[in-house]
């Protein structure tokens, strides 16, 4: 008699992603085109049966008076919602926003994914001297975390340093204006594509202490719910 042994489905690769997305005034002429291209890239990356992950949605949406977040939901519809609730207010807290986004509760061996979309250099931003100040911990923070961070904006010397991180890569803008000119889509679709490429492994888990709001933000502004 000759016993079979049923057939192992090999488990789904989870991926958590959080859309950390620059909510200042600056922002207001392509708000609804940031907003729309990502609704269109999780559309493609739920219907294409390339991309079969076990997914999580969050939302930081940011600037200098409050953050809005909407913690991670498998709720597309849910997250739909919350993006077009963003609106354009105050000025830019890049790195703090960034900071808060790491400290999402993410599933251990899930792939952590941040995509972030400002249109200032830290320089114009709000304090960019308090900014400056705990970037070395927030770059420790994201090799300790093994976070892929996408990084859209202009070109400066701290933004630039993100692509020296394991895992992360910065898509620079050589002027203020070409922001409003970039193809949400083609940069949303690489992204796609990069992390397609990397789901032939688990993310990892880490054991190693992490310190959550570096630069102190809860208390020192509003945190809201999308």
């Amino acid at each position: 008699m000759i016993v079979q042994t049923p057939l192992q489905r090999k488990a789904k690769a989870s991926a958590d992603i959080v859309f950390c997305i620059d909510s200042s005034g600056s922002m207001s002429p392509c708000i609804e085109g940031v907003k729309n291209h990502i609704e269109s890239f999780i559309t493609g990356l739920i219907s294409n049966p390339q991309f079969d992950l076990d997914w999580r949605l969050g939302i930081v949406s940011y600037d200098y008076e409050v953050f809005r977040i909407l913690e991670f939901t498998e709720d597309i519809e849910r997250f739909r919602s919350a993006l077009q609730k963003i609106e354009a207010g105050g000025d830019e807290l890049t790195f703090p926003a960034l900071d808060w986004s790491l400290d999402f509760p993410w599933r251990p061996h899930a792939h952590k994914i941040i995509v972030l979309f400002t249109d200032e250099p830290l320089e114009d931003g709000d304090d960019p001297d308090y900014q400056r100040s705990k970037m070395d911990l927030l770059f420790e923070k994201i090799v300790k975390l093994r976070c892929m961070v996408y990084f859209v904006g202009p070109s400066c010397e701290e933004y630039e340093k993100i692509a020296t991180l394991p895992r992360c890569y910065f898509e620079p803008l050589e002027q203020h204006e070409d922001f409003f000119k970039i193809g949400f889509d083609k940069v949303l679709e690489r992204i796609g594509k990069t992390i397609s490429q990397s789901i032939s492994y688990q993310g990892q888990s880490t054991s190693e202490y992490v310190p959550k709001d570096i630069y102190g933000i809860k208390g020192r502004l509003r945190i809201e719910k999308l």
